[in-house]
């Protein structure tokens, strides 16, 4: 059947306050993205390579907090919004969108020359690792939480950008890691709806030993383990409120569907 539509009717716009809408339009800036996370402030512990090549790294108390994405959280209603695009989506550290992270901690080589940023390991200890390579391979932990390598050697600066390359295990890769040797303040992240609790604790259990350059343990060295824990927010994700009333709408919905459903009985037709 041809549908027969009616002349609706056309609003006209004063050619002013047309004008006035596209300057508007075009004075009104885009939605500024935050820069890149920064390691401030870091914790650096040092990994070392003693006499007797044996492995030690440096362990500390501190629990970092995990902060939540910057604008995803509402300190009024003390909600998030999880559809907050806080991160530019066209640059590697887009990953951290939509989560809680931290880069405090970091895998750091004190050196010998005292620099701020400390030595190469592999020029620190290079007539002992014989070209061999430091790998940290993750074996136990929270499975929530995903680690992004961020390179810093190349930058030297607090918001390295990138790659950002999933590592121990997240997103797929490999759970062994070769450390490139210099300070590395990686992004560890746990997304938003995994924040199930206050002040949840998530943990990462690293094995760190020499290996050649796949990977492969080399014999002659001793290895160590060494655990990082960090705190979630101090406020758990929870649906907005008007998200949980359509869940609970729902819910009751179905419900009655279920009680006034009629039996099959009752809408059989009688034999005549």
């Amino acid at each position: 059947m041809k549908q027969i539509l009616k002349p609706s009717k056309i609003t006209i716009v004063p050619a002013g306050t047309l004008l006035a809408l596209v300057v508007l339009s075009l004075a009104t800036p885009a939605r500024a993205y935050s820069p890149p996370p920064s390691w401030m402030p870091m914790t650096m512990l040092n990994v070392s390579l003693d006499a007797n090549n044996n492995l030690s790294v440096e362990t500390t108390a501190l629990i970092p907090r995990l902060n939540a994405a910057p604008g995803t959280y509402n300190a009024t209603t003390h909600t998030y919004d999880l559809s907050v695009v806080s991160y530019d989506p066209t640059q590697p550290w887009a990953v951290i969108n939509g989560t809680a992270y931290s880069r405090q901690l970091g895998w750091f080589d004190m050196g010998t020359t005292a620099m701020p940023m400390g030595d190469d390991f592999y020029s620190t200890y290079a007539s002992q690792l014989g070209g061999n390579s430091l790998w940290i391979e993750r074996v136990g932990g929270s499975a929530e939480l995903k680690t992004y390598f961020v390179d810093e050697a190349s930058s030297m600066n607090m918001t390295a950008n990138g790659p950002y390359t999933p590592i121990f295990g997240t997103d797929g890769s490999d759970t062994k890691w070769r450390w490139d040797g210099f300070m590395d303040h990686n992004a560890n992240a746990v997304a938003l709806t995994d924040i199930t609790m206050p002040d949840q604790i998530f943990t990462e259990t690293y094995h760190l030993y020499v290996g050649d350059a796949i990977g492969n343990p080399v014999a002659g060295y001793g290895d160590t383990t060494t655990t990082w824990t960090w705190q979630g927010p101090s406020v758990a994700v929870v649906p907005e409120p008007a998200a949980s009333v359509l869940l609970v709408m729902g819910a009751g919905s179905w419900l009655l569907r279920r009680l006034v459903k009629p039996s099959a009985t009752a809408n059989r037709h009688p034999r005549r």
